[in-house]
């Protein structure tokens, strides 16, 4: 059972004669989606994966073997909503399959290409003062294959429709660490980004650990302040005891609060020791994890919070101390619940890393791009490499080395093309052959 403490870090009381402003606002977008898909249009609530529940074509479907043989394709969102209050208005996706286009009231206010990641669009300047608003979601999972196992497709994860006054807490703003940690005390440090998406300088006043911060921004600026506090015979969070604790952060300006923002954080050490290995509290612990990929089962990638806790879970009953979340990052309430149970966590951000992804990923699977090239980064530009039998090179897509001027770089040249000659300033580098002998894997 975990243990729970909470720090009150805000004031408690305030004088009588303080006025709440608007404060930021967060609610569940979720509900009440029109979904359109090969011309058929449903209600439906989100998370959700037409892939799943439109079922498989078997040796049919674009996205392959590899995808599970499931169309995949393009779809359309739509949902009506009223003008929140607040000066600034966001929606935040946790995550759309695969490449999205957002638009407000007929108006493109953003768009994403990369499926795994979340992201947020200012939807401000796009709302009616009167009347409905409607958003439209166009999702395109069409370029296929573009994944090794089964990816869904849409709007699988939640969406948030959040709003703010202009002076508020930045979006993951409040970040916390514990650098120095023993039995008897633990350090405590806090960092707390606030942006002024105003159109004049503003001052405010941050509250953090019973400390007031002033923070003076000019107009569209984000600063972060630092601060940080002891916490006295520690309940260090471990794998077997993930004892957390409550930090808020609030922010004010001439009296009136405008953001309050609670997070849950862990008091631990870790370190990796090569005779030892992995540290953590001061213990050595043998890691025993798995790889699991972001699919809940027959619910498809559809990301409902039941779901995922009950993965973490099963892990955890399994004998499980360590997750990596292959092969890209995973759900906030995934990550909650492997904090809470007790569950060790490599967050992986991409299929690879031997070059910038998207570039790469789309020639392999572009017929239409010819080439890649990526800059090896030079041996002792930035100190010795060190390669294991799992690292790969750094590679770049700048040629600009300042400082290496007239010294040899080494290209990496990806392509469907059987030869490949190499061209600097109008003059012949070399020529390769394109075969099995020169081919490389990340």
């Amino acid at each position: 059972m975990k243990q729970l403490k909470t720090y009150f870090l805000t004031l408690t009381a305030l004088a009588s004669t303080t006025t709440l402003s608007a404060q930021s606002q967060k609610q569940l977008f979720d509900f009440g989606w029109k979904f359109t898909h090969n011309g058929t249009t449903q209600l439906v609530d989100l998370p959700h994966d037409w892939d799943i529940l439109e079922g498989p074509h078997s040796g049919k479907g674009a996205t392959g073997t590899g995808g599970g043989w499931f169309e995949a394709g393009k779809g359309e969102y739509r949902k009506l909503f009223a003008s929140p209050k607040g000066e600034v208005v966001k929606l935040h996706f946790e995550g759309v399959y695969q490449k999205s286009e957002i638009f407000v009231n007929g108006q493109k206010v953003g768009q994403h290409h990369y499926g795994y990641t979340p992201f947020t669009v200012d939807i401000t300047k796009m709302l009616k003062n009167k009347g409905m608003n409607e958003v439209v979601v166009k999702v395109d999972n069409s370029q296929q294959p573009n994944c090794r196992w089964y990816s869904g497709s849409g709007i699988y994860r939640h969406v948030w429709l959040e709003s703010m006054p202009a002076l508020h807490i930045a979006e993951n703003g409040v970040f916390v660490t514990t650098p120095e940690v023993s039995d008897n005390q633990a350090l405590v440090q806090v960092e707390v980004s606030v942006a002024n998406e105003s159109p004049s300088n503003r001052n405010a006043i941050i509250t953090i650990g019973g400390k007031e911060l002033t923070v003076n921004l000019a107009a569209g600026e984000t600063q972060t302040v630092r601060t940080q506090f002891t916490v006295n015979n520690p309940s260090l969070w471990s794998t077997e005891h993930p004892t957390l604790n409550n930090l808020s952060v609030q922010l004010k300006e001439k009296g009136k609060i405008l953001d309050t923002q609670t997070v849950k954080y862990g008091i631990r050490s870790f370190s990796f020791d090569a005779e030892k290995g992995f540290i953590l509290n001061g213990k050595k612990v043998l890691i025993n994890g798995a790889c699991v990929h972001h699919d809940d089962g027959v619910l498809g990638a559809s990301a409902f919070d039941d779901a995922e806790i009950r993965k973490v879970r099963q892990m955890k009953n399994a004998g499980f101390n360590l997750i990596r979340t292959s092969h890209n990052p995973t759900t906030r309430a995934f990550l909650d619940a492997c904090d809470s149970i007790g569950m060790l966590v490599i967050d992986e951000a991409f299929d690879g890393w031997r070059k910038p992804i998207s570039h790469y990923r789309e020639m392999l699977w572009n017929e239409n791009t010819p080439l890649y090239m990526a800059v090896k980064e030079p041996e002792g530009y930035h100190g010795e490499i060190k390669q294991t039998m799992w690292s790969v090179w750094p590679t770049y897509e700048s040629w600009t080395w300042k400082g290496w001027e007239g010294k040899p770089v080494e290209v990496e040249v990806y392509t469907h093309q059987p030869k490949v000659k190499l061209y600097l300033n109008d003059q012949l580098i070399g020529t390769k052959e394109v075969n099995r002998n020169t081919e490389t894997y990340s």
